[in-house]
């Protein structure tokens, strides 16, 4: 009976240790594929604004020669008629491209986890290394694919809508009703300005984490090679590691999350939503002025 449960138990063994690294491999491979198609969008984004940009300098250049004969005016029309198609099909690709990033984010987000958790439980600091590597490349690739840039631009318009002593009932409810929703819009930017600050504080914590994985690693087949060093009296020089001219190991990978990126990051969110705080506040006291009017005004 023992010998007939043995292998039972095995297989069953088998298959729960495949059903719980399926994810992680069916993961790891949809970023995979996303970087692909977002490498790829990216290509033709880039191809699309140059081709707008020089059918802009086309466009100009057979208006300024319109008036001189009628082919010129058609060129200059079937000019103006590719500007539309190439405008129309840089916003598709933008918009393919916003939502690709949208699904990179979360699967990104959820890779970034996995790798920091399987290098925190690794023993082995060479295999720790490799994820540190690994999670260095991967912010790269981040940056590279969707960089999240802080680009917050709110209309100032609103400013210069008041109550005029001419203004009705529907007028004002208009006016409330604009002002209500760009106060939600301010909103909305001011909660993505935040997730953005959180996002760039993980990804500053990652990359010190990746780089106290490699450290570890390289200071690990640095002793190794002292100890062989000790036995044959040769020069220590660790393997991969390259040496500065001062002779100190570099185990960054450039600048990116570093202190002086941290502290323009840093500026710029507090610039960013002070001037949100400022506008909401702004748009709030209008708002309380128009509906004091819509009161008085009996409008319900």
């Amino acid at each position: 009976m023992k010998t007939a449960k043995t292998p039972r138990r095995q297989v069953c063994n088998l298959i729960l240790a495949v059903l719980l690294l399926t994810p992680v491999l069916v993961l790891a491979e949809s970023t995979e594929m996303l970087a692909q198609r977002i490498f790829s969008l990216n290509q033709q984004i880039t191809n699309v604004t140059k081709d707008l940009q020089q059918e802009k300098k086309n466009n100009a250049t057979l208006l300024s020669r319109a008036q001189q004969s009628q082919d010129a005016l058609r060129a200059a029309y079937a000019s103006a008629e590719r500007l539309n198609e190439l405008n129309s099909q840089l916003n598709k690709l933008r918009e393919q491209h916003a939502s690709l990033c949208k699904d990179w984010r979360v699967s990104y987000a959820q890779t970034v986890d996995d790798l920091l958790a399987k290098a925190q439980n690794e023993k082995n600091p060479k295999q720790k290394g490799e994820f540190g590597k690994k999670l260095q490349d991967l912010q790269k690739q981040n940056v590279r694919l969707c960089a999240d840039n802080m680009r917050v631009t709110v209309s100032q318009e609103w400013r210069s809508i008041r109550t005029e002593p001419y203004d009705g009932p529907q007028e004002i409810e208009q006016k409330i009703q604009l002002l209500q929703e760009i106060s939600r819009e301010i909103n909305i930017h001011l909660a993505r300005l935040d997730q953005q600050f959180q996002d760039f504080q993980k990804e500053r914590k990652t990359k010190e984490r990746a780089e106290e994985f490699i450290q570890e690693s390289t200071l690990f087949t640095d002793n190794v090679a002292v100890r062989r060093a000790d036995s044959t009296f040769a020069p220590v020089v660790a393997p991969g590691v390259e040496k500065s001219s001062t002779g100190a190991d570099i185990f960054g990978t450039g600048e990116l999350y570093g202190k002086e990126q941290q502290e323009q990051f840093e500026l710029q969110y507090q610039q960013k939503k002070k001037e949100l705080l400022t506008q909401q506040k702004d748009l709030t006291q209008k708002l309380q002025e128009l509906k004091t009017r819509a009161q008085q005004l009996e409008i319900p």
